[in-house]
């Protein structure tokens, strides 16, 4: 034990001796920050954990749990992605870099990394095995720059994935991480036709690894290097609001309860008809009530008929609160967890539509983003860009004006001399707005030149005008000085002959 633990137990055991406490304000008279403050003696504890069996339950059998553990993954992969070719100079780059890399055929990484995303956060780590054709020892590591046949994908849970090797070189960057796994893939047994697969191992670099709920370093090493599931932050809470929904269900089927007396009733079940007799009477009471909806009564006998209605005042308070608490630990907003709009006066739950997108960014650039660039760079063989579409659909208007602010600023850069027209080509050709490739627009521009002259001519001008458009205009050149006038005499000034 270090030095600053051993303090830290020390000032511990002095505060439990005496009547203050070092790190917050204490009050003599109340009691508060004393010894005598049962506030003191609230510990953190890890409480019950669940194991993989009782997190397979929770998550099929509650809704919450399901959309606590799937919601944040289908809306990081709900709008998509482009994979492009990156700078690296190569002929294969040039000729891709303005189109997309295309995926193998019968290969799904989006539906993969969603699956494997989801087992991650549901108990607490996963993984996808890139097999590639040819390879048979994935023990070795991949060769980084490498373009490989991609022929599957295969999914595993953490239960199926188990530390083999660690890096214990302390100058490492990778160091106490996992230099390899054993792969035990549920259902497999010794070989298959492809080779050895139970028990065998597997080099990190074959593998996308997912983590779910981040642990401290220390308990991350004790639990093979995994994280958290999701739900075990939330459980607690989670089953305080089923509970409670489970109890409003039984208030409300007892709402309403019908109160039945009959004078002497000990009297009679103490005989040995007497209990078959009132089970009889209140089945005939109950019917007339379903028939006729009234209650025939003995009123010699002395019996009475009552209804009585449960209170189930303050029930939804209970249940807004509860469901707080929930969203609150499952770090989602009631609209996106519970479908329930947002509670207040001018309220449109932007707030919690704004930490929403955060958690789904994040999400992409920690576990996502990496994972794609790396299979597309096996795939490709080279650097790769991966650009995630916007969250949220864009309106017809919405799409219509950052269509017009897009053009404004490419012609405002253009004005300024910062780029030139044909550079946007590109990105206007990915955005639709141009159909043609560079040369086809170029013999339409020369053909447009060459048979027709007046193609060119800019627009709202009349060719046959002249260089300035107008007839009446002065030439570009010059031209109004050397014009000659027959009517008037140089040395008259202008004015005209005697003889007219």
């Amino acid at each position: 034990m270090g030095i600053f633990d051993k303090t830290i137990r020390a000032f511990g055991q002095l505060t439990q001796m005496a009547p203050v406490r070092l790190d917050s304000i204490t009050n003599t008279v109340t009691g508060l920050g004393t010894t005598e403050d049962s506030g003191m003696y609230g510990e953190p504890t890890l409480g019950r954990r669940l194991d993989e069996i009782q997190l397979h339950k929770l998550y099929v059998m509650s809704d919450l749990a399901q959309r606590i553990v799937d919601e944040v993954v289908d809306d990081a992969l709900r709008q998509g992605y482009t994979a492009r070719p990156g700078e690296d100079g190569n002929s294969d780059t040039k000729s891709l870099r303005d189109g997309e890399i295309p995926e193998p055929e019968g290969l799904s990484i989006s539906e993969a990394i969603s699956d494997a995303l989801k087992e991650a956060r549901h108990l607490g780590g996963a993984g996808i095995m890139i097999q590639i054709k040819g390879t048979k020892d994935y023990s070795q590591p991949f060769v980084k720059g490498t373009k490989a046949e991609v022929t599957g994908l295969l999914v595993l849970d953490r239960t199926e994935l188990t530390v083999c090797k660690r890096d214990y070189d302390a100058m490492s960057p990778t160091f106490g991480q996992p230099l390899s796994y054993t792969l035990s893939p549920r259902g497999a047994i010794g070989t298959t036709n492809s080779g050895y697969v139970h028990g065998m191992e597997v080099h990190r670099s074959h593998l996308l690894i997912f983590r779910g709920q981040r642990l401290p370093r220390s308990l991350r090493y004790n639990n093979d290097d995994w994280g958290d599931s999701v739900l075990q932050a939330s459980w607690d809470r989670i089953r305080n609001f089923e509970q409670t929904e489970l109890a409003m269900g039984n208030i409300v089927q007892r709402f309403e309860i019908a109160t039945y007396s009959i004078d002497g009733l000990g009297e009679v079940l103490e005989t040995p008809e007497g209990k078959s007799k009132i089970l009889e009477r209140l089945k005939l009471i109950q019917k007339t009530v379903s028939m006729v909806r009234a209650v025939v009564l003995d009123k010699q006998a002395g019996e009475s008929y009552e209804r009585s209605f449960t209170s189930v005042n303050g029930l939804d308070t209970i249940w807004d609160r509860l469901a707080h608490s929930v969203a609150k630990s499952a770090r989602q907003s009631m609209t996106q967890l519970f479908g329930a709009a947002p509670s207040g006066l001018a309220t449109d739950d932007e707030s919690g539509r704004a930490n929403w997108r955060k958690q789904i960014r994040s999400l992409q650039t920690t576990q996502i983003l990496p994972a794609l660039e790396t299979y597309y760079e096996r795939v490709h063989g080279g650097p790769v860009v991966i650009t995630f579409m916007a969250l949220d659909e864009a309106t017809a208007s919405e799409e219509a004006n950052i269509k017009k602010l897009t053009a404004d600023t490419r012609k405002l850069y253009i004005e300024m001399g910062a780029a030139i027209p044909l550079e946007f080509r590109p990105m206007m050709r990915r955005e639709g707005l141009v159909t043609m490739s560079d040369e086809e627009l170029e013999e339409e521009m020369e053909e447009m030149s060459l048979g027709d002259p007046d193609a060119m001519a800019p627009e709202g001008t009349d060719p046959a005008a002249g260089p300035a458009g107008g007839p009446n205009a002065p030439d570009a050149g010059g031209a109004e000085e050397d014009l000659e006038f027959e009517d008037e005499d140089p040395a008259t000034d202008g004015e005209p002959d005697d003889e007219e």
